[in-house]
């Protein structure tokens, strides 16, 4: 088990940030120390967490992380799941939402960049299925 802190350092990345997501129910801890409230998390985090960022630096919003994770995890254990539906599921969501975003847009330039995006998005997905088929 591993606590947040030292997730944290591992990543380099804020505290507060892997609070902000805990809090958004990215994850959650898999047990709490009752004597000083102490969480600790399952080493598998440190997967999840590496898609989090990834998901997060392509532009996807934490809701939209959220269903991603709800689709590729086992929230009980942080196990991933393997499920060739997962990645239909994906592409599903983000062309939804580049579809309602670009319905809204006045500016062509700014939906060539949600466009760049969803492909960008759409090869990191394929990306992940392609390592899953090796990996069975």
């Amino acid at each position: 088990m591993i606590k947040l802190e030292e997730i944290s350092r591992i990543f380099r990345i804020n505290l507060r940030l892997l609070i902000h997501f805990e809090e958004e129910n990215l994850f959650s801890p898999i047990s709490i120390d009752p004597e000083n409230n102490t969480k600790y998390y399952t080493n598998n985090l440190l997967h999840r967490l590496q898609k989090i960022l990834l998901y997060q630096s392509h532009g996807l919003r934490l809701n939209e992380i959220r269903e991603i994770i709800g689709l590729r995890f086992d929230n009980e254990d942080n196990e991933i799941k393997d499920n060739e539906e997962i990645i239909i599921q994906l592409i599903d969501i983000h062309t939804k939402r580049i579809q309602e975003e670009s319905s809204t847009m006045w500016k062509s330039d700014e939906l060539e960049e949600l466009q760049q995006a969803l492909s960008q998005i759409n090869s990191l997905i394929y990306e992940e299925y392609e390592d899953c088929e090796e990996n069975q």
